[in-house]
Protein backbone atom coordinates (compact mmCIF):
# COMPACT_ATOMS: atom_id res chain seq x y z
CA UNK A 1 0.00 0.00 0.00
CA UNK A 2 2.87 2.38 0.76
CA UNK A 3 4.48 1.64 -2.59
CA UNK A 4 1.18 2.24 -4.39
CA UNK A 5 0.68 5.61 -2.68
CA UNK A 6 4.29 6.65 -3.47
CA UNK A 7 3.88 5.69 -7.13
CA UNK A 8 0.54 7.53 -7.28
CA UNK A 9 2.17 10.63 -5.79
CA UNK A 10 5.04 10.47 -8.29
CA UNK A 11 2.52 10.04 -11.12
CA UNK A 12 0.54 13.08 -9.99
CA UNK A 13 3.68 15.23 -9.73
CA UNK A 14 4.82 14.04 -13.16
CA UNK A 15 1.45 14.85 -14.70
CA UNK A 16 1.45 18.33 -13.16
CA UNK A 17 4.98 18.94 -14.41
CA UNK A 18 4.04 17.90 -17.94
CA UNK A 19 0.94 20.13 -17.92
CA UNK A 20 2.98 23.12 -16.68
CA UNK A 21 5.60 22.53 -19.37
CA UNK A 22 2.97 22.32 -22.11
CA UNK A 23 1.44 25.61 -20.94
CA UNK A 24 4.84 27.30 -21.15
CA UNK A 25 5.37 25.90 -24.64
CA UNK A 26 1.94 27.14 -25.69
CA UNK A 27 2.78 30.65 -24.48
CA UNK A 28 6.17 30.58 -26.21
CA UNK A 29 4.65 29.54 -29.57
CA UNK A 30 2.94 32.94 -29.90
CA UNK A 31 6.19 34.77 -29.18
CA UNK A 32 8.06 32.62 -31.70
CA UNK A 33 5.52 33.38 -34.42
CA UNK A 34 5.91 37.10 -33.77
CA UNK A 35 9.69 36.78 -34.06
CA UNK A 36 9.40 34.96 -37.39
CA UNK A 37 7.32 37.80 -38.82
CA UNK A 38 10.07 40.38 -38.18
CA UNK A 39 13.10 39.81 -40.46
CA UNK A 40 16.56 39.44 -38.94
CA UNK A 41 18.93 42.27 -39.83
CA UNK A 42 22.02 41.04 -41.75
CA UNK A 43 24.23 43.68 -40.10
CA UNK A 44 23.48 43.33 -36.40
CA UNK A 45 21.69 39.93 -36.42
CA UNK A 46 18.87 41.33 -34.29
CA UNK A 47 15.28 41.18 -35.49
CA UNK A 48 13.90 44.67 -35.96
CA UNK A 49 11.52 46.30 -38.46
CA UNK A 50 13.14 47.50 -41.72
CA UNK A 51 12.03 51.07 -40.98
CA UNK A 52 14.59 51.21 -38.17
CA UNK A 53 17.56 50.20 -40.36
CA UNK A 54 18.75 53.71 -41.16
CA UNK A 55 18.33 54.93 -37.61
CA UNK A 56 20.08 51.92 -36.08
CA UNK A 57 23.02 51.55 -38.43
CA UNK A 58 24.11 55.08 -39.30
CA UNK A 59 26.42 55.20 -36.30
CA UNK A 60 27.84 51.78 -37.10
CA UNK A 61 28.58 52.75 -40.69
CA UNK A 62 30.31 55.91 -39.54
CA UNK A 63 32.41 53.99 -37.02
CA UNK A 64 33.38 51.40 -39.63
CA UNK A 65 34.37 54.02 -42.17
CA UNK A 66 36.45 55.85 -39.54
CA UNK A 67 38.11 52.56 -38.61
CA UNK A 68 39.14 51.87 -42.18
CA UNK A 69 40.37 55.46 -42.63
CA UNK A 70 42.59 55.11 -39.56
CA UNK A 71 43.80 51.75 -40.78
CA UNK A 72 44.64 53.16 -44.21
CA UNK A 73 46.59 56.10 -42.77
CA UNK A 74 48.44 53.79 -40.38
CA UNK A 75 49.47 51.48 -43.21
CA UNK A 76 50.70 54.48 -45.22
CA UNK A 77 52.76 55.57 -42.24
CA UNK A 78 54.28 52.11 -41.86
CA UNK A 79 55.09 51.94 -45.58
CA UNK A 80 56.82 55.33 -45.51
CA UNK A 81 58.78 54.34 -42.41
CA UNK A 82 59.98 51.19 -44.17
CA UNK A 83 61.10 53.19 -47.19
CA UNK A 84 63.05 55.57 -44.97
CA UNK A 85 64.78 52.72 -43.13
CA UNK A 86 65.62 51.00 -46.41
CA UNK A 87 67.12 54.21 -47.77
CA UNK A 88 69.24 54.62 -44.64
CA UNK A 89 70.46 51.01 -44.85
CA UNK A 90 71.38 51.23 -48.54
CA UNK A 91 73.08 54.63 -48.16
Amino acid sequence: MIITSILTFIGLLGTLAIVAYLRQVEDAIDEMQEQFEVPVCPICHIPHPPEQNERMHTGQLRRLSNYYKRRKTASKGIASARQITQQKVTA
